[in-house]
């Protein structure tokens, strides 16, 4: 557990990336927890999801998980054409629109991390990432 503690205290400020393998039954949800226990306010701002098996193949379950609660907070601040498409893929939209562009999206989501970052770190914790 202090790989973990090291993790949330390297490079305040920098991206980073933890990635928990192994095989099924060793305990990754376990040291998954302990991660986002440690990292609760006011040190970091936490976003996090564990997509049950029945949800893992909807479009954009987990993307709601972790945006969903907070979208006021940055759908305003986002480029139109990204607000548009975070709001059809958080199904906010005022009509069923077609599925965003991709590259679109991701540009919009990135733009969420940062705006939502700006006042505190942020910890994006996925479990079952697949």
């Amino acid at each position: 557990m202090g790989e973990i503690c090291a993790f949330l205290s390297a490079s305040p400020g920098e991206p980073a990336a933890v990635a928990i393998t192994g095989d099924v039954g060793i305990g990754k949800t376990m040291v998954w927890k302990h991660l986002v226990q440690a990292a609760l306010p006011p040190s970091f701002r936490v976003l996090s999801c564990r997509p049950s098996p029945s949800e893992r193949p909807l479009a954009f379950s987990a993307l709601d998980d972790l945006l969903g609660d907070v979208i006021e907070e940055f759908l305003p601040e986002l480029p139109e054409y990204r607000r548009r498409a975070v709001a059809v893929a958080l199904a906010r939209g005022t009509s069923l629109e077609s599925m965003p562009e991709r590259q679109v999206l991701a540009r919009g989501t990135l733009d969420a991390f940062r705006i939502l970052s700006s006042a505190a770190p942020l910890l994006v914790a996925v479990d079952d990432a697949q």
